[in-house]
């Protein structure tokens, strides 16, 4: 059953105010039903977050040398996230390498602070981000941009519906009973989509190029928190996030 224009509007609101800090404005209390439900956007928004940053690449390229253009996007990428996933990153990667076992893992993670294993992982991811972009042309940024970030954010749906929650409460804890097969249906289908936009501007090779990109992070990331976390946390999703739409950058940068 579709859902009607006011639900559609709140469940699009719910996803942008949680991945995003731009001024979106609603009269909606966090309801964890509908944020549920509101994850089948997060490929949306995902897209949303993928053309600000090519529309600053392209116009940082015309006047400016590819470098310097593609670290002004990949900051601004940050500034309309707040920085969200790559906490995350940060953080998982702290848990990982300065946890002994499950509970101190998830305790070195809900800390503020940054580590040492923290502080080098966001540093190489934002470098692979910006890296990968400042060797993409205008054109290959734009179609690489938005699919990266649009699938970035499905890999995060794929993780919330395949792996057990591994708190009782945290940034995801809404989804700790699952998600509803209609969400990920749609995640899916804004895959689906995303790789044939890729196909059809850029061919068979760079569409299976990224779903390799999108499927190598996921299962890597995946049997980690598994094994060391039993399940996902907010954090984990922030670290596949961040590492797929890197591999999806550097995947294009790679075909080219």
């Amino acid at each position: 059953m579709m859902p009607d224009a006011a639900t559609l509007r709140t469940r699009l609101v719910l996803a942008m105010q949680f991945l995003t800090r731009l001024p979106v404005k609603g009269p909606y209390d966090f309801d964890p039903e509908e944020m549920v439900r509101a994850t089948r956007h997060f490929p949306v928004i995902g897209a949303l977050i993928g053309t600000i940053t090519a529309l600053t690449y392209m116009l940082g390229l015309c006047g400016l040398p590819p470098l310097v253009a593609a670290i002004l996007a990949t900051g601004l990428t940050i500034i309309v996230t707040g920085g969200l996933h790559e906490d995350g990153l940060a953080d998982f990667a702290d848990g990982l390498g300065g946890g002994r076992d499950r509970d101190s893992r998830l305790q070195i993670m809900r800390d503020s602070r940054i580590g040492t294993h923290g502080a080098l992982a966001l540093g190489i991811i934002v470098s692979l981000h910006v890296a990968a972009l400042a060797g993409l042309s205008a054109s290959q940024a734009a179609l690489g941009l938005v699919t990266a970030h649009l699938l970035g954010r499905v890999a995060m749906v794929h993780m919330m519906k395949t792996q057990p929650y591994a708190r009782r409460t945290g940034a995801a804890a809404f989804a700790a009973d699952g998600l509803d097969d209609t969400t990920y249906r749609i995640a899916c289908l804004w895959a689906a989509l995303a790789l044939l936009l890729i196909l059809i501007a850029d061919g068979f090779g760079m569409a299976l190029m990224a779903l390799f990109c999108v499927a190598l992070p996921q299962w890597v990331i995946g049997r980690i928190a598994r094994s060391r976390l039993e399940g996902y946390t907010g954090d984990v999703l922030g670290a596949v996030q961040q590492s797929t739409t890197a591999a999806v950058l550097i995947g294009f940068l790679a075909w080219h």
